[in-house]
Parts: structure tokens; sequence; C-alpha cells
């Protein structure tokens, strides 16, 4: 009994600690930081399903009072309620092993309303939009690397079309802000899921396995999204609708990135169709990303296929070869 009482506060003290130098790490360290803020939810990934939600939420609070005292109130308050809330979800899921599609889809949900609330704490707190401040620290780093290029007597002509195309740049993750915080969301929950699952299965856990990629299938609703995208987009447009237009957008973009990952489903099944080398595919699925054409010609491939299931006609025609 003493023994069942112990073992949980001593994995919660020993995960807050681990949760507080991942902290300092990612604030801190330059490079290393950056891999530090994307495993910081793994620990309460772990603790949450050998532990149980309840010692999640304990620890998640616990780190969140010593980063305030060691780090900074705003930085500690941002990164635990950015982060904690999808970790936890992921583990609950872990726990009461849910399928991996319920399991991700949840914890991803949880994640994406978790980044809102930091968004809208923080406003109230400081008055000023995360994410506006982001887009003003961009353009501020490219007003000084046009400064310096401008310095070593650059030609004023490239430099008039750099200004152009980081204009463009700027105003374009103002337009899909809300789509940014979706992809967050569903980062932060990837990396936790593939993540924590492997650090799980490494301390004798049963965890829901991902099924193959080459099956992977998103429901046909992305296809009619990316229709109606197009509309709303040409509508705001046309129409002076600013709204209408960054909804139009967002989605539009959102549901080509769906389609490129079931487009990129279909590749990996013919590759592994046609027995294609590693080295190879590689090879191909870098040519791709390189080239817009190639994504787009992929992503709208995948689209089609959420209809139409191009895997599924190419095993029939085999059983009917056969």
């Amino acid at each position: 009994m003493n023994e069942s009482r112990i073992t949980p506060l001593t994995e919660s003290g020993l995960m807050t600690a681990l949760l507080v130098v991942l902290a300092m790490a990612a604030l801190y360290l330059p490079v290393f930081g950056m891999f530090a803020a994307m495993l910081w939810p793994i620990p309460l990934v772990v603790l949450t399903t050998r532990q149980g939600m309840r010692w999640g939420v304990m620890v998640a609070f616990g780190a969140m009072v010593l980063m305030a005292s060691l780090l900074e109130p705003v930085t500690a308050l941002q990164l635990v309620l950015a982060l904690a809330p999808g970790a936890i979800a992921l583990g609950v899921g872990f726990a009461r092993k849910w399928p991996a599609g319920r399991t991700f889809l949840t914890a991803a949900g949880v994640s994406i309303l978790a980044k809102i609330t930091t968004f809208a704490v923080l406003f109230l707190i400081t008055s000023v939009n995360p994410l506006t401040m982001e887009v003003n620290a961009l353009n501020q780093s490219y007003d000084a690397s046009f400064a310096m290029y401008e310095s070593m007597g650059m030609d004023e002509e490239i430099l008039a079309e750099s200004r152009e195309q980081s204009k463009f740049v700027i105003q374009m993750m103002m337009t899909l802000l809300p789509l940014i915080v979706v992809l967050m969301g569903l980062l932060d929950t990837a990396i936790s899921y593939l993540v924590g699952t492997r650090v799980l299965r490494r301390l004798g856990h049963s965890v829901p396995e991902m099924p193959p990629y080459a099956e992977w299938r998103l429901p046909s609703v992305f296809l009619f999204i990316f229709g109606f995208s197009l509309l709303a987009i040409y509508w705001g447009d046309s129409r002076q609708w600013q709204i209408l237009y960054q909804a139009g957008m967002n989605f539009c973009v959102f549901s080509m990135i769906a389609g490129f990952i079931q487009g990129t489903a279909i590749l990996t099944a013919l590759f592994d169709r046609h027995q294609v080398r590693r080295l190879w595919r590689v090879v191909l699925f870098i040519l791709i990303f390189l080239n817009g054409l190639f994504l787009q010609i992929v992503a709208v491939m995948g689209l089609f296929d959420m209809v139409f299931d191009y895997r599924k006609r190419l095993a029939d025609r085999d059983k009917r070869a056969r």
C-alpha cells in the first residue's frame, strides 16, 4: 500500500523536474532549445498514461509554479497552457486503450483549443496579440537584413524585388493565422504521439499503433471543403469581403495539406507495390517537396483519391487478374 502511494509521488517529482529542465533548455539553449520545446510534453504523456489524468494535471500545475519562480510567470503560463492539455489528453487516450485515430484526433482537438485559449489569456494579460507580435518580429528581421544588404551595395532592383516578396510572405502569414494555430496543434500532437509511443513501449506499455502510412485514408469531406474554399476565395476577392476571403484561403490551404498527406500515402502504396528501394523513395519525395507544381499535383491527386479510392481499385484489379 505504501509502495503504491510512493511510486506515483516519486515519478511525479521526477517528471516535474524534467519539465522544468526542458523548459529552461528551451529558453536558454539556442539550438537544442527548439528540440527541448518539442519534447516538453513527453513527460506529461508518460505520467498521465502510467498514473492517470489527476497526476498529470497536478504535475503540470506544479511545473508551472516552479517555472514561474525560476523563469518568467508569463512564459511559464504560456508553455503550460499551450502544451500540457494536449499531452494530458494523449495520455488519457493511451491509458484508456482508445484506437489510434480517436486518441490522436482527441488530443489534437484539445491541443488546438489550448493554443487558442493561450493566445486569448496572453492577450488579456499583455494586451498584445502574440501572433501579430511574431509577425512584427519577422518584419523587423526582414528590414534588418535588407538594411545590411543595402549597406553592402546590393543592386536596388534585386532589393526591391526581395522586399515585395517579403511583403507577400508576411501578408500571407497574416491571412493564414487561424490555419497556423491549427497546424501548431496538429504538429505538437504528432510529435508527442510518435515520441510518446516509443517511450511507453520501452517502458513495457501497450499503446495503439497508427496504421501503416500507405493505408492512411482521410475523409472525402476535404475535397468538398476544397471546392467551397475556391468559391469563397473568388467571392471574397471580387466582392472585397476580407473575412470570406481569409476563411477561403485558410480552408483551401488546409484541404490541400490534407490532400498532400493522402497523395503521399498513395505514392507510398505504389512504392510498396513495385518494391521501390528506400533510397529512390527519399530522392523522389525530396524532388516533390522542392517543386511547387509537383506538390500541387500530389495534393490534388490525394483529394480526388478521397472519393475514388485508387488503391482499392488497384487491389480489385489485382484480384481479378489472379
